[in-house]
């Protein structure tokens, strides 16, 4: 029966209990108990692997229903960031949209990003930019070099990472981060970027988040699709007010021409009436004077 489990440079033992007696030898008495010792690891690391994995399909299957449910992406998106902060033991990070500019350069836009505030201005600052997403631009710090490249960035020791730019005085500490970019098809639609887990970040944990980095690149392209819809509706909105008024206006006219139509007929009519009773009159006084 397993009675304790520990961790020895990264190997698990199991201590099994196999025998205990005693033996009495005149007016000396000695106990003895014989154990068994088991290595374990690869038992509990499938185990914390199963553990992991069934979290991580927790997390996935709670953001489809809540995306099936028309959530407010921006609410989906800040619990799909806090669940991969649970799940990846990280301080603090973000999930964005990938778009461009004019000139076809990559930006980020946050979908849902960690407040880690340090003064009131900084506070500010995100209370009035956060709901609507942050922007960034710069390509040469680790997080414009998820954008640069379209591939995962890992650096476990930022200060000496020749990407890294410094943070800001005040900044919370950073010790470790990891960019994970997700797409659409071919295409980068967005990325995810995680900070200061204890035990630094490597390929087995790129790995295991590509299910997630799926859902989240599925729900930026059904976000672009409503928007798009969205647009599209607007647009017809539009259209049909626009022909609504048109045909207002047309009736309007209609009704002014025929109006006007009508002046004219009945003066025309007034006029002949008067010419045709002047040439009667001129008759009947010639034919009175015969």
């Amino acid at each position: 029966m397993e009675k304790d489990a520990k961790k020895t440079d990264e190997i698990i033992l199991e201590i099994d209990v196999a025998r205990m007696f005693f033996a009495e030898e005149e007016e000396e008495e000695e106990a003895s108990i014989v154990m068994s010792f088991k290595d374990i690891t690869l038992r509990k690391q499938v185990e914390e692997s199963l553990q992991q994995s069934n979290c991580l399909l927790d997390t996935l299957s709670r953001a489809q229903s809540q995306f099936i449910s028309d959530a407010d992406p921006r609410i989906l998106f800040d619990k799909l960031l806090n669940n991969l902060l649970s799940l990846t033991q990280s301080e603090y990070g973000f999930i964005g949209e990938i778009l461009y500019t004019f000139s076809g350069d990559p930006y980020l836009k946050t979908h849902a990003i960690t407040n880690i505030a340090w003064n009131k201005e900084i506070k500010e600052f995100y209370e009035k930019n956060a709901p609507d997403g942050m922007e960034y631009y710069n390509p040469k710090t680790l997080l414009g070099a998820v954008m640069r490249t379209s591939k995962p960035v890992i650096s476990n020791n930022p200060s000496t990472d020749p990407r890294y730019r410094g943070l800001p005085e005040g900044h919370p500490q950073l010790n470790s981060f990891l960019g994970l970019p997700f797409y659409s098809g071919k295409n980068l639609v967005g990325m995810v970027g995680i900070a200061n887990r204890p035990t630094g970040y490597d390929e087995r944990l790129i790995s295991y988040l590509g299910p997630f980095l799926s859902t989240c690149a599925n729900i930026i392209k059904a976000y672009r699709n409503d928007q798009r819809r969205k647009v599209v509706e607007e647009a017809l909105i539009q259209a049909n007010e626009e022909l609504l008024k048109k045909h207002k206006q047309r009736k309007i006219l209609s009704k002014r021409l025929i109006d006007l139509l009508e002046k004219d007929r009945h003066e025309i009519a007034m006029e002949l009436h008067d010419h045709i009773g002047q040439i009667l009159i001129s008759i009947k006084m010639n034919l009175e004077m015969l």
